[in-house]
């Protein structure tokens, strides 16, 4: 990688590193990510829209903590995310999800329930 003070045309392990981190991002672009609907960029798309929908102004946030779900609940929305190593048990209707839930949400993922 170019380091402080050069500039100019990169050398050729240069050229290499900067080949390696696009084609490991080809996956990710807009193009590819608008084909997926479980894609990042959906999720945000998702998101956005729910928020307009179920929390601008509707109240209050209260924060919540339990058994390694860490969320807070705004009018009857609560968002949770778990932050320990287990599946945890949730209840209430998914609006969105940043994995496949049921009535638990894995390790590291977040969900929008209503109840």
């Amino acid at each position: 990688l170019l380091q402080a003070g050069q500039a100019g045309t990169l050398t050729a392990p240069q050229q290499q590193q900067v080949q390696a981190l696009q084609d490991s991002w080809k996956e990710f672009t807009v193009e590819n990510e608008l084909k997926d609907e479980n894609s990042s960029l959906n999720l945000y798309r998702n998101a956005l829209k729910l928020r307009k929908q179920y929390f601008v102004g509707r109240g209050e946030i209260a924060w919540t903590y339990t058994d390694g779900l860490l969320g807070y609940k705004r009018g009857n929305i609560e968002v949770l995310i778990n932050i320990s190593e287990k599946a945890q048990p949730i209840s209430g209707g998914v609006l969105l999800s940043s994995h496949p839930v049921t009535n638990s949400l894995p390790p590291k993922a977040a969900v929008w329930l209503l109840s």
